[in-house]
């Protein structure tokens, strides 16, 4: 039995993820003065090659440093969550996902941009094993 080095299958995703993250890294994301801390997790969602949607749990945590009426929008799927005169908000949801997502945070006042981010999808493609050949030798 031959077993592949992790490291391959590392290479493998990071060679998928890595245009991701450079589109991410140079997205210029707005933020709001208000806004003190922000934790939205994952930054990507890894399917297989077979898989056509991506389930993905998303984690929000937003701080303000004054109370705030703020929306949190999924356009692609419909979701709109609104929470008013808050200065802390988690939010979790269970999402499926099959192009990449934006994360948008306004404030429902005024519509103004608080903070925005994209979910990106990456794709896993296992490299190509080769098939076991049993020629039923015994000796």
């Amino acid at each position: 039995m031959r077993f592949t080095p992790l490291s391959k299958h590392l290479l493998t995703i990071i060679t998928y993820c890595a245009p991701t993250f450079m589109a991410m890294a140079q997205q210029a994301l707005s933020t709001s003065s208000n806004l003190a801390e922000v934790h939205i997790t994952p930054q990507v969602c890894i399917r297989d090659q077979l898989s056509e949607s991506c389930q993905v749990e998303l984690d929000a945590e937003l701080k303000f440093t004054t109370p705030m009426n703020i929306c949190l929008l999924i356009e692609a799927l419909n979701i709109k969550q609104c929470f008013v005169h808050v200065k802390q908000v988690k939010f979790q949801q269970l999402l499926s996902i099959d192009e990449n997502t934006t994360i948008t945070i306004v404030n429902s006042d005024n519509n103004d941009l608080v903070y925005s981010k994209t979910l990106a999808i990456a794709e896993f493609k296992p490299a190509n094993q080769r098939p076991r050949r049993n020629l039923g030798w015994i000796l």
